[in-house]
């Protein structure tokens, strides 16, 4: 019985399995033979939006952007390094270019092990060519949390604590003029360079759930043809009876009727022998 059970299940996996190579042959099919077209799409796609896209945002930041009055060294300096080093990767994927058709034709070949290869192949080459906005957020973030640790600081030197990290806990202490005054100096300068470094964190986070999203997807998909359970979903369409679920759904009513009717004749039998 547990056999017959596990026969959908079975043939659903393989089913799936069959569907995905399938599926595969054919994208890898339609790669192979667009290889050209997709690559100058894909050129187009990688230059627009990872590299220049990119560059014209962070020159509109460095202009006062809808009226914000950052901080102009502080933005100049982010801008310059950002455009550095996003030229630099630019120019290292003007080099790829020339390999994307290439790259899409293993990806094709390599679709013929499913549908699923190919959403592996492609989610991993968004990560590679992707890997500069990734850096970028890295170093915003890292300005940006230590900007905050900073404030938090500041406001337990005016509210007259400090943190004990042996004992795990913030005690009361008495602060000299001095650091009071050290203190103020630090919190202007935290107070003037936070909004500038918040709005190039804004962008960067903005574009990392953007990729975030990109990536669940394709997950999603490939996890949806890997899991989705496609035999059974239409076995259930076309005979239902098929199904274990329902197949002991009727064996339990039918011994049902069976234990109400042996309770029947049970009950009449024993009233005739009173009778009698």
């Amino acid at each position: 019985m547990d056999d017959i059970h596990c026969l959908p299940s079975c043939l659903s996996h393989i089913w799936l399995i069959l569907n995905d190579m399938i599926l595969g042959i054919c994208f890898g099919i339609f790669c192979i033979e667009n290889r050209q077209h997709l690559a100058t799409s894909a050129n187009w796609w990688i230059r627009s939006l990872s590299v220049e896209w990119i560059q014209s945002m962070l020159i509109w930041f460095d202009n006062w952007p809808a009226g914000l009055k950052l901080n102009t060294e502080l933005s100049k300096f982010f801008v310059s390094a950002m455009l550095q080093f996003i030229s630099l990767w630019g120019e290292l994927l003007s080099g790829i270019v020339g390999r994307l058709p290439g790259i899409i034709m293993t990806i094709g070949i390599c679709s013929s092990g499913g549908l699923t290869m190919a959403i592996a192949l492609i989610s991993d080459c968004v990560r590679i060519l992707t890997f500069h906005l990734t850096v970028c957020y890295s170093m915003v973030v890292i300005l940006f949390r230590h900007q905050l640790l900073m404030v938090v600081s500041l406001f337990k030197l005016f509210r007259g604590k400090r943190s004990n990290p042996l004992r795990g806990r913030v005690d009361s202490w008495d602060y000299d003029v001095d650091q009071l005054f050290l203190g103020t100096i630090l919190f202007a300068l935290v107070a003037f360079i936070l909004p500038t470094v918040s709005v190039y964190y804004t962008f960067f986070v903005a574009i990392q759930i953007a990729l975030l999203v990109l990536h669940v997807a394709l997950q999603s998909l490939a996890t949806c043809l890997n899991h989705f359970p496609l035999f059974v979903l239409m076995l259930r369409i076309k005979d239902s009876g098929r199904i274990p679920g329902r197949t002991s759904e009727i064996k339990v009513l039918s011994c049902l009727t069976w234990f109400e009717v042996e309770s029947c004749s049970s009950s009449i039998l024993y009233k005739r022998t009173e009778v009698s």
